[in-house]
């Protein structure tokens, strides 16, 4: 195996540390889990010590990818927690119907990330007409994946109802979500 000058240079670097401070790697746990020596001597066969070494060292990488995904999700729960909190305060602050509607609608944009909603009621409202009123068939197809009027998740909607109620954005929507207000 052939080395590039410079390379060559850096390993000698390391070499001349290395004999100077021969307990760096005793010292250095984090660096030792990162390390592989081959198996010196007759083949290429290797110690069961070794493979045990690795198969835990696997272990430990699979461990702390998980341990990052939990702390991850947990992190997300406390901020959804905090915007949970806060929508539920501006609420008790709201003086009428209107001012509510807007405020969960700006509230779940902005703090709950939702891109695309739909407002729906069983008839038109003239003084909110940001509610779509939907005919009896299609609103009980929504009724019926939302038992005891309680909210739900992972809902499916048929593409027409989709498209009725989220227009062109409808098509692309795999995950909703029912919240009665």
């Amino acid at each position: 195996m052939t080395i590039a000058p410079e390379t060559d240079d850096q390993a000698d670097q390391v070499r001349a540390y290395l004999r100077q401070h021969p307990r760096f790697l005793w010292d250095q746990e984090d660096l030792l889990h990162t390390l592989t020596l081959p198996h010196v001597g007759r083949g290429s066969a290797s110690s069961l010590l070794e493979r045990q070494a690795q198969v835990l060292r696997e272990e430990n990488i699979r461990l702390r990818q998980r341990i990052t995904a939990l702390l991850g999700a947990a992190q997300q729960n406390a901020a959804l927690g905090l915007h949970l909190s806060d929508l539920a305060t501006e609420l008790l602050q709201t003086p009428d119907c209107t001012t509510t509607l807007n405020t969960v609608i700006s509230r779940l944009r902005e703090g709950f990330q939702v891109e695309e909603m739909a407002l729906i009621t069983r008839a038109p409202m003239a003084d909110l007409p940001q509610f779509l009123p939907l005919d009896q068939a299609d609103f009980q197809e929504v009724l019926n994946g939302f038992p005891l009027l309680r909210a739900a998740t992972g809902l499916t909607l048929s593409p027409a109802l989709r498209s009725t109620l989220f227009g062109a954005a409808g098509a692309g929507l795999e995950s909703f979500a029912l919240i009665p207000l």
